[in-house]
Parts: C-alpha cells; sequence; structure tokens
C-alpha cells in the first residue's frame, strides 16, 4: 500500500508542476484585463476625475483620450454586475472621481436568455478578482490551453510590434480603437435589425442588473461621486427595430434611477446629433462618433455640477 501511495506520488507530482507552471505563466503573461487593472486604473486613481464603465458601447464609442482627467474602465460585452465589481475596486483606495458615466443600453438592465460572450466572465474572476460562479472558474488549466497557446503566440507578436496598451487594441486613457471608419451604410438595414434582435433577446422579468445599477449609485453617493447614465446613440436601422415593450421598461427603470439627487440621464439613443458617418455600425460609433460622444458627456458632466 506505502508503495502505491509513493509511485501515486511520485506520479503526480510532474503533473502538478506543469500546472503549477502554467498558471503562473497565465497569470503574469500580458492580458488587456490585467492592463487595465493594474496600469489603467492606478492612473485613473491617481489623476482622473472622469471614469467612463459599460460595453462596447462605452469601451469604443468615448474617446476619452480628447477629455481631461478621464479614463475608459469598458470592455467588450461588460456587464453592470462586472462594472459595479470595478467601480468598488476602484474606490476602495483613495481617489480623485468625480463622475461616474454609465451607459443604459437597450438589454443593459436585463438578465441576458443567451450570453453568447459567457466564456469571457473568467477572465474577469482570474484578472480582476470578481467572484467565480464555479471554483473550476479559477483555473487556466481547465479551459481551452489549445485557444490559450494561441493567444500567446498572437499576443507576443503584437506586442514587439506595437508595445503595451497597443496590443491590446485600446490606448493609454482605456478608449478601444478597433472601431474606426465609418460603416458601410448599405449594410445597415439588416445590421441593424439583427442588432436589436440580438439585445432583445433578454428577460424583462429579471432586473438584477437594475439592482447592481442601484449598489454603484448608493455607493457613488458615499463618496459624493454624481453618477451620469446615458442612452448610446443608436442609427435609425437600429433604433426602429428594439421592443418597444423593452425600450419602455428600460425607460421606466432609469427613471426609478435618476430620481436619486445624485444621478443625472442624457437621452443620446435617438440622438440628431449624430449623422451617418459617426456610425461604424448600427449600434456603435466609429473614431468621429467616438469624440463627438465624449464632448457631449464631458459636457453634461460639467453642467450637471451647476
Amino acid at each position: 500500500m506505502k508503495r502505491l501511495i509513493i509511485r501515486t506520488l511520485l506520479f503526480l507530482l510532474p503533473v502538478l508542476a506543469v500546472v503549477m507552471l502554467w498558471e503562473i505563466l497565465m497569470y503574469n503573461f500580458p492580458h488587456a484585463f490585467k492592463y487595465k487593472r493594474d496600469v489603467i486604473m492606478t492612473e485613473c486613481r491617481k489623476n482622473s476625475e472622469i471614469v467612463f464603465l459599460g460595453s462596447s458601447h462605452a469601451f469604443y464609442g468615448v474617446n476619452t483620450d480628447i477629455l481631461p482627467r478621464a479614463s475608459n474602465l469598458a470592455y467588450v460585452s461588460q456587464e453592470l454586475n462586472q462594472d459595479r465589481f470595478i467601480l468598488e475596486q476602484l474606490l476602495s483606495q483613495p481617489n480623485r472621481i468625480k463622475y461616474a458615466v454609465i451607459p443604459i443600453s437597450i438589454f443593459s438592465l436585463f438578465e441576458s436568455r443567451n450570453n453568447l460572450e459567457a466564456w469571457r466572465n473568467r477572465d474577469y474572476v482570474r484578472y480582476w478578482g470578481y467572484p467565480a460562479a464555479k471554483f473550476t472558474d479559477h483555473f487556466f488549466i481547465l479551459d481551452n490551453v489549445a485557444h490559450q497557446l494561441k493567444y500567446v503566440r498572437k499576443t507576443k507578436k503584437r506586442i514587439k510590434r506595437k508595445g503595451q496598451p497597443g496590443a491590446f487594441s485600446f490606448t493609454a486613457s482605456g478608449w478601444g480603437t478597433d472601431y474606426r471608419e465609418a460603416g458601410n451604410i448599405a449594410h445597415f438595414a439588416q445590421m441593424g435589425k439583427s442588432a436589436a434582435e440580438r439585445h432583445g433577446n433578454v428577460d424583462l422579468e429579471n432586473i438584477r442588473h437594475f439592482h447592481d445599477l442601484q449598489a454603484m449609485i448608493k455607493l457613488a453617493a458615499q463618496q459624493q461621486i454624481k453618477v451620469i447614465l446615458y442612452t448610446p446613440p443608436g442609427h435609425q436601422s437600429y433604433c426602429r427595430n428594439i421592443n418597444s415593450k423593452q425600450e419602455k421598461q428600460m425607460r421606466e427603470l432609469i427613471a426609478r434611477a435618476a430620481a436619486e439627487p445624485n444621478v443625472f440621464f442624457i437621452d443620446l439613443l435617438r440622438s440628431r446629433e449624430f449623422t451617418d458617418e459617426d456610425f461604424f455600425d448600427p449600434d456603435h460609433m466609429n473614431h468621429r462618433g467616438a469624440e463627438k460622444l465624449a464632448r457631449i458627456l464631458y459636457t453634461f458632466c460639467q453642467e450637471s455640477s451647476r
């Protein structure tokens, strides 16, 4: 029996060593979330008065580079529960934040029925420290190792060419730079319909993300921070396909949130400030639109303090 145990341990030790080395390698390897946590959030605490949170509608949609003392901690498919966790981390240490700007898209306040990018949640667990749904979410080795190897090779090449954070396609303030030019308007009719249908695949009865928003508002109030809510601009091809019941409920919930004294709301969903040339696709800004949206929101922040 003793010999069996010894042999088993001798067999397992190399396996455990490989697992440990892989976990250490992957955790310390450059990653967009890690860079945002260690570099952009640190800079945000030191120098920023405005922090932008949210999904790709803010990550690509708000050019924080052109604003004074602003940081962008949004990311693709980032949900309000993740925004809440990031804001808690940001405000847990001394900071200069005066405004937390949060997009409320048509899908933001409701639980998704089909979260196609749920795989990304594990990165929030591993790099941000977000609470894990399953204990196994902590471990890289239990994920797609082949995909991770591909990511390592690809990222090494990009870092060599562009450095950080250019390898992650965002600027030093955190603004995503992939969506540059105006989109092909000829394709917007079908794209807008598809995007609206995809964003309508939510459970209107499950408003747990609204409760995350309420928690962020309460946390901000404790530190005398104003919360700026806005509906991101949508192209007419997107807006005309939005589920009317979903939009009505979204607006009712926004009205409830905006009743708090530290909350201000600006509705830009169908704003005429934005033209075809401002959109990358029917629900995302390109570089021109991102600059315009950033200036509008910055002005609104200033006006909220008067």
